[in-house]
């Protein structure tokens, strides 16, 4: 419980106790048990204070609380959080990618080539036929394809494992001297049809169809 939650644990339990004994209930307080079985005055006095509830006669007597008991009921309850939260959220573990291994790009929607690991954690750099790029294993999911051909747009990968900082390639890796960069031109009122070759096919098997626009 962290230091907003016992203040307004506090003032809750205060504002229901203004017409009675407000000592009592910071005695209530104390003496209810924590997660890890031991009441905040335990940790104070090292004995369990008498309340207004029958208790026996052995509980009073001081017994200073074991640290490694404390840690281990501690991390118990750590663990037990941690796995009611990723049965929750269905959190899994990623498996590791290695160089060299066939990857899906998500959002790329295209196959790519692992060349070596980012600096930055979960992060790979990926040869695609457009050239490399950084992307985190999120984004990677690995194929049964055991080969894949690049295109000769793809350049040699630098050895960016020397520097432990985040790099990024050189601007000559990520351009492609596929793409040109003509001038520009008077804008037209009409688009052109768009032709078969312009559609793509999901990994799902749905037929995406790019929207006409009025091209200005």
């Amino acid at each position: 419980m962290d230091s907003y939650s016992m203040i307004k644990n506090f003032k809750k339990h205060l504002e229901k106790s203004v017409d009675e004994d407000p000592y009592l209930m910071m005695l209530v307080l104390r003496t209810t048990p924590l997660g890890n079985g031991y009441n905040p005055a335990e940790f104070l006095m090292g004995r369990k204070p008498r309340t207004n509830l029958h208790m026996a006669k052995k509980s009073p007597m001081p017994k200073i609380p074991e640290a490694k008991d404390i840690k281990e009921k501690g991390s118990n309850m750590e663990s037990i959080r941690r796995n009611i939260m990723t049965s929750i959220i269905r959190v899994k573990d990623l498996e590791e990618l290695e160089p060299g291994q066939v990857v899906w790009i998500t959002d790329q929607r295209s196959y790519g080539s692992l060349k070596a690991k980012h600096a930055s954690p979960r992060s790979y750099w990926v040869g695609t036929p457009r050239g490399i790029i950084r992307r985190n294993c999120f984004h990677l999911r690995p194929s049964g394809q055991l080969e894949y051909d690049e295109d000769d747009t793809t350049r040699e990968m630098p050895d960016f494992t020397r520097d432990s900082s985040p790099v990024s390639p050189p601007d000559d890796m990520l351009g492609s001297p596929n793409l040109s960069h003509s001038s520009p031109t008077t804008p037209s009122t009409s688009s052109a049809p768009r032709s078969p070759d312009q559609f793509y096919e999901t990994r799902s098997g749905r037929t995406v169809r790019p929207p006409d626009r009025l091209d200005l």
